[in-house]
C-alpha cells in the first residue's frame, strides 16, 4: 500500500534568510520509499539537554523535531517522565515534577509534552507518550525519586527475603489509580497518538523477580492453589499471580482508552525478550485479552548498550501474539559499521518496525544517514499538479542536494544544495506540470525540498497533491522559515513563533 508521507530536511546554513524571509505558505516535500520499514526514535528530552545540543523550551524540542524528521523517522515516542519525575506540566496530585538545575529544566514551567506534540503534528510526525509506570527511580535510588514513593512508605513491596523493596506494589489500588490518574492525563489533555507503557525500566532498585512478596500476596496464592510456604520465584504460577497487580492497571489504561478519550490511541508494551512473563508483567494474557495493541522487543548484546543483532531472529518467535512488533535497538555503544550491521540483519530478518532508542547519540555520533537512508530515495522526481504557466510566476526554492527544475523536457533552473534561489518561471501556453530533480549527497543526513511563491496569480499551497516515482507525496505546510533551516527559530525574525 502507498504511504503519504515526505521526508522533510533542509539546510543547515543561516547566512540566506536575512535575504530571503519564508512566508507561511512555504512547504516541504520529499518522498519516501514505498518499501521502507517503520522507524520510530525515543525521545528523552533530559537526554537531549545533556548530549544533544538542545536547549530548554520550544526552540529545543523543535530542534530534536527536526532532526528527527530529518533522518526519515516519522514516529516518535517522547518520555513523559524520567524516574518517578514527570517530564510534562502534570496537574495529577502528588506527582513530582522534574526540575534539574544543572539542565535549566523546569517541567513545571514549560511543558515539554503540549509543544512536542503540536509540532510532531504539523511536520506530519506521530507521537506517542513514553511512560514508564514501574520507575519511581532512575539507575540508583536516590536518582531522581519520586516524593510519592516516601510519602507512602506504608504501601513499600516486599522482597523475597521480607525486606522493605523501597517503591510501592501495584497490589494497592490507591497506587493503581495513581498511576492511572497520570496515563489518563496525557491520553485525555494531549492529542497523543498512544501510549507507550515500558517495563524495561522497573526503578531503583530494580521491580524484579523477587520482589512482590507482600505477606497478603503470599496468602492469596496459597489460599489459591492449596499450597504453603514461600512461592519460588521462577515459578510461572506465582508469576503470573504477581503480574496480576499491574494486569488491573493495564485493563484500567484500556477502559480509557475505550470509554474516556475522544479518539482511538494505540497501547505499546516493551520489555526484555524472551521475558514476557515475570514478576510484573503477562505479556501472553494481555495479548489474549486484547489490552494491548502492539509489543517491543529489547535485547541487549555485549553489554548495556551494544546493538543486539539477536532481535532478528527473537521477533519471528513472538508472530505468535498476532501484535505488530517492535524491534528496539538501541544506539549507545556500537560504531557505526555495527550499527549498520545490526539494522540490516533486523530488516532482513522480517522487521518491519524498528525503534531506535538513545537517538541522542545518533545525533552525537552524526549516524542519521543510517534510518535516512533506508527510509528515502538518494534521487528524487517530483511532480506538481498542472498549473496555467501562461502568466509565468515566481517562487523560492532550497534543497538538501543539487536539483533541477524542468517543465516537461526544458529545464528552467538548477542550483547546489544549502542555497536558497529565487526563480522566474517563463511565459509557457497551457496547463503544466513543474518538475524537481533532486540527488541528495552520499551519506546525506537530511532529505528535502522547500518550495513556496505563485504560479501567475496561483500560490503554491501545500494542499497541492505533488507526487514521484514513490507515489503520491505529502506536502505540508511550514509556518515562518522552513524549521530545519533554523532549528532554534524561535529567536529568528520570520521564523516559527
Amino acid at each position: 500500500m502507498k504511504r503519504l508521507v515526505t521526508i522533510m530536511f533542509l539546510l543547515s546554513s543561516l547566512m540566506v534568510l536575512g535575504e530571503q524571509h519564508w512566508s507561511t505558505d512555504t512547504f516541504i516535500i520529499w518522498a519516501q520509499k514505498k518499501d521502507a520499514p517503520k522507524q520510530t526514535s525515543v525521545v528523552s528530552f533530559s537526554d537531549w539537554l545533556v548530549f544533544g545540543d538542545a536547549t530548554f523550551g520550544k526552540p529545543g524540542v523543535r530542534f530534536i523535531i527536526n532532526k528527527m524528521a530529518a533522518s526519515g523517522i516519522r514516529n516518535i515516542w517522547w518520555r513523559t517522565f524520567g524516574g518517578g519525575h514527570a517530564q510534562y506540566s502534570s496537574k495529577v496530585n502528588e506527582v513530582t515534577m522534574a526540575n534539574y538545575a544543572g539542565q535549566g529544566a523546569d517541567y513545571a514551567k514549560y511543558n515539554s509534552l503540549k509543544d512536542a506534540v503540536e509540532y510532531a503534528h504539523k511536520l506530519g510526525i506521530k507521537i506517542q507518550a513514553w511512560y514508564t509506570p514501574l520507575e519511581e527511580a532512575h539507575g540508583w535510588a536516590d536518582n531522581v525519586r519520586s516524593h510519592y514513593t516516601d510519602l507512602h512508605k506504608d504501601m513499600w513491596d516486599r522482597n523475597l527475603a521480607g525486606l522493605p523493596t523501597g517503591a510501592p506494589s501495584f497490589y494497592y489500588k490507591k497506587y493503581r489509580d495513581y498511576k492511572l490518574d497520570l496515563a489518563r492525563e496525557m491520553l485525555c489533555d494531549y492529542d497523543i497518538d498512544g501510549i507507550v507503557i515500558d517495563f524495561e525500566r522497573g526503578g531503583a532498585p530494580g521491580r524484579n523477580n523477587v520482589w512482590g512478596y507482600l505477606p497478603v500476596m503470599i496468602q492469596g496464592f496459597n489460599r489459591k492453589y492449596n499450597l504453603s510456604g514461600t512461592p519460588k520465584s521462577d515459578d510461572p504460577k506465582w508469576q503470573a499471580y504477581r503480574a496480576e497487580n499491574v494486569g488491573k492497571f493495564m485493563r484500567g489504561l484500556k477502559k480509557i482508552v475505550k470509554e474516556e478519550r475522544k479518539r482511538p490511541a494505540d497501547i505499546t508494551a516493551i520489555f526484555p525478550a524472551r521475558k514476557e512473563l515475570s514478576a510484573h508483567y503477562d505479556i501472553p494474557r494481555w495479548s489474549k485479552e486484547k489490552i494491548i495493541d502492539g509489543i517491543g522487543l529489547i535485547a541487549h548484546g555485549k553489554s548495556w548498550g551494544y546493538p543486539s543483532p539477536i532481535l532478528a531472529g527473537l521477533k519471528k518467535k513472538y508472530d505468535k501474539y498476532s501484535l505488530p512488533t517492535s524491534v528496539i535497538l538501541y544506539s549507545l555503544k556500537g560504531s557505526r559499521k555495527e550499527l549498520q550491521k545490526c539494522f540490516d540483519k533486523a530488516v532482513t530478518g522480517g522487521a518491519r518496525d524498528i525503534i531506535w532508542f538513545e537517538t541522542t547519540y545518533l545525533y552525537f555520533n552524526k549516524r542519521y544517514s543510517i534510518p535516512l537512508a533506508a527510509a528515502c530515495p538518494r534521487s528524487a522526481l517530483i511532480i506538481s499538479p498542472e498549473y496555467d504557466l501562461s502568466r509565468g510566476g515566481k517562487i523560492v526554492i532550497t534543497a538538501a542536494g543539487k536539483w533541477r527544475l524542468k517543465v516537461g523536457d526544458k529545464l528552467i533552473s538548477k542550483g547546489e544544495a544549502d542555497k536558497v534561489y529565487s526563480i522566474d518561471i517563463p511565459r509557457i501556453n497551457g496547463r503544466k506540470r513543474l518538475g524537481i530533480e533532486c540527488v541528495l549527497p552520499v551519506n546525506s543526513s537530511k532529505a528535502g525540498i522547500a518550495i513556496q511563491g505563485k504560479i501567475g496569480t496561483k500560490q503554491i499551497n501545500s494542499n497541492a497533491l505533488w507526487t514521484s516515482k514513490q507515489g503520491k507525496v505529502l506536502t505540508l505546510a511550514q509556518p515562518g522559515i522552513p524549521p530545519f533551516l533554523a532549528p532554534l527559530d524561535s529567536t529568528i525574525s520570520g521564523g516559527v513563533k
